[in-house]
């Protein structure tokens, strides 16, 4: 699912806040094994807080979420697609109405997507997790060093999983 189809779906705050939530307590795991043995762990939380990626990304979400408008746009784009949803299972829908909803909901997407604070997030949160993947394919590198490459990991890096690079 793409961030413009949870975002207007309403999923994304929750999708966001999931993947928050994984992608700390897999930092978390990950640097507790490596502090274990080479006792990074504040070292490493203390420079991530301090990243301008982080910052920003914390300041963008909390744009986000604070946005009444964009909630707004957000929630009534929930309603009109449920209520789209619905007139369509009907046995016989009544097409002027779903031709007048999906008209709007045409309108509230495209003013969602056009959003400022929406437009920030995605950018911050992307910012981000190249921060945490970079983080992770490092400390993959020392956990698994036979599965370790410099590549772009198109494949999803699972040599595990695949025929070989190409």
């Amino acid at each position: 699912m793409t961030y413009n189809e949870m975002l207007v779906s309403g999923t994304l705050s929750d999708h966001v806040a999931k993947v928050d939530r994984q992608a700390e307590e897999m930092l978390d795991r990950l640097i507790q094994q490596m502090a274990e043995q080479e006792g990074i762990t504040e070292q490493l939380k203390a420079v991530l807080a301090e990243s301008t990626e982080v910052k920003e990304y914390l300041a963008a979400r909390d744009a986000y979420m604070t946005d009444s408008e964009l909630i707004t746009l957000v929630n009534e784009y929930n309603v009109q697609s449920q209520v789209y949803d619905t007139e369509s299972a009907k046995p016989e829908p009544d097409q002027l109405l779903l031709t007048s909803i999906r008209a709007r909901v045409e309108e509230v997407y495209n003013k969602i997507t056009e959003n400022a604070h929406a437009k920030a997030f995605a950018e911050k949160e992307s910012a981000v997790a190249a921060i945490y993947n970079e983080i992770y394919d490092t400390l993959q590198s020392i956990v698994v060093p036979e599965h370790h490459h410099d590549h772009d990991h198109s494949c999803g890096g699972d040599c595990c999983s695949c025929s070989g690079c190409h």
